[in-house]
């Protein structure tokens, strides 16, 4: 899966440079800490947490984008180059301040995500959904949220910001949420 991915970037990372406005917005709200950008790619997000003041751990499979990301030579960003999938990222229980991801769905990631952010931390997340209207590219359902699935995995979090639709700077349906950790569950 790398390879594609490093093939991608490699013809054109112009699509993966520049922050999706939710989360730009959603930082400009939290306190800087220490955050996770989870399936990274070149590092938009990372790039904009650690800009914002924020400590990062951005972690992807392309050896292409942690290339990028290191080549950004931002200060405060620590690049892992893991294959999420089969588990080489271990991610510490009450580790992060905030988790990002933003274009990538892994359900059995989710409970160690749900684990690794700090009491009073949050979640924040762009995630594709199932979109079947005309024109919009078939996607593998596998990487797509179903209709409230995102806000079901953080249910009994506070839900900050939550919504389903097309942004403006989309063309597919997406879930964006901001879920904070209860101080304790």
């Amino acid at each position: 899966m790398s390879k594609k991915w490093d093939e991608k970037y490699l013809a054109d990372a112009t699509p993966y440079l520049h922050p999706i406005a939710f989360v730009r917005e959603m930082i400009a709200r939290l306190p800087a800490g220490r955050a996770l950008d989870v399936a990274c790619g070149p590092g938009r997000h990372a790039i904009a947490l650690a800009n914002a003041g924020w400590q990062v751990d951005a972690v992807d499979n392309s050896a292409v984008a942690c290339r990028m990301v290191r080549e950004s030579a931002v200060p405060g960003i620590a690049v892992h180059q893991s294959d999420l999938e089969s588990g080489e990222f271990q991610l510490a229980e009450d580790d992060y301040d905030l988790v990002v991801v933003c274009c990538y769905l892994q359900r059995s990631l989710m409970p160690a995500i749900r684990a690794g952010i700090k009491p009073g931390g949050h979640a924040l997340m762009v995630i594709p959904m199932v979109d079947d209207r005309p024109g919009i590219r078939t996607m593998n359902r596998e990487y797509l949220l179903a209709e409230g699935e995102l806000r079901g995995f953080f249910a009994d979090w506070q839900i900050v910001s939550y919504s389903e639709g097309i942004p403006a700077d989309a063309h597919r349906l997406q879930a964006q949420l901001l879920a904070r950790k209860p101080a304790v569950l």
